[in-house]
């Protein structure tokens, strides 16, 4: 379900190429775009999987729904390694071009498949014909509770704290905190709380106010001074005034590529311990016959 938020936040980055060139014609794709190519494989991979792969991996090793479960969620925590991968870059300045999470969509689809879709079926097959309706009803809201843990985990890494500081303009903008080197690290994100106007100097020369609320990035530390940039393309804030101010900072404690790449481990924790499930469930399906519906 991240790839309806965070990796769309990622594309968003100016440092992502999104154009690409099909039978001599460019085009570019809107952050949110990428996402089509999940529908688009899921169609794909279905036929490709149920025809072509499990009959010839079932060649050598039996194909169980349970070992497919297995297996896709291991490799779903490798998508994120992907993203995270591609978020290093960004941290670092360097472009990425979006084949790179495209391809984190096609192994993440892949895992659906093996994941969800058999595990929809083996849970209607698994339940006794008076819990079907129930334990389907289950299913779903492994779903929210899945939501639930990356809410939960987004919540936990957030650390508040409120500090003064001092803002110096020019053709960069800087922050001064007493604390910036204990508390902060290169290239850590922070969020001004409360909305702080300052004067930008835009292209035309023109003054206009800019509210330092959002996301930004801490970079290039000198003693006790950090640039406020873009989070999104990382553009450089022209000022032209400097000003004090007190208000309440968020830092977050899981950012960049250790962000995803904590859920890929978790990912694959799971994945892990659920051998030993699969070892130990003993399949017994539950057919509906004609006489039972009466």
């Amino acid at each position: 379900d991240q790839t309806a938020s965070t990796w769309i936040l990622q594309a968003r980055n100016s440092l992502i190429i999104k154009d690409f060139y099909v039978f001599g014609n460019n085009f570019t794709l809107l952050p949110s775009q990428i996402q089509a190519a999940n529908p688009i494989l899921v169609l794909i991979f279905t036929p490709l999987f149920t025809l072509l792969i499990y009959p010839f991996v079932n060649r050598f090793v039996k194909v169980t729904p349970l070992r497919k479960i297995t297996f896709g969620m291991l490799i779903a925590g490798f998508s994120f390694v992907i993203v995270a991968w591609i978020e290093n870059r960004i941290q670092q300045g360097l472009e990425t071009h979006i084949y790179w999470q495209f391809m984190a969509y096609t192994i993440l689809t892949a895992a659906e498949i093996m994941v969800s879709i058999t595990a929809l079926e083996f849970s209607y097959t698994q339940s006794p014909n008076k819990l079907k309706s129930i334990i389907m009803g289950l299913f779903l809201l492994s779903v929210s509770l899945g939501n639930t843990i990356t809410t939960v985990v987004n919540r936990y890494i957030i650390v508040e704290e409120t500090t003064s500081f001092e803002i110096i303009g020019g053709e960069k903008t800087f922050i001064l905190l007493s604390d910036l080197n204990k508390n902060y690290n290169e290239g850590d994100k922070i969020e001004f709380k409360n909305s702080l106007d300052i004067l930008e100097v835009n292209q035309e020369l023109k003054t206009e106010n800019v509210i330092l609320g959002g996301t930004y990035v801490l970079v290039n530390f000198k003693k006790n001074r950090a640039e406020i940039v873009n989070a999104m393309d990382r553009s450089a804030i022209k000022t032209i005034v400097g000003t004090n101010a007190k208000t309440q900072l968020f830092k977050y404690t899981l950012q960049g590529a250790k962000y995803f790449y904590f859920f890929a481990c978790l990912m694959i924790i799971t994945a892990i311990l659920f051998i030993f499930v699969a070892k130990f469930y003993h399949e017994k399906t539950y057919i509906q016959h004609a006489s039972d519906v009466e």
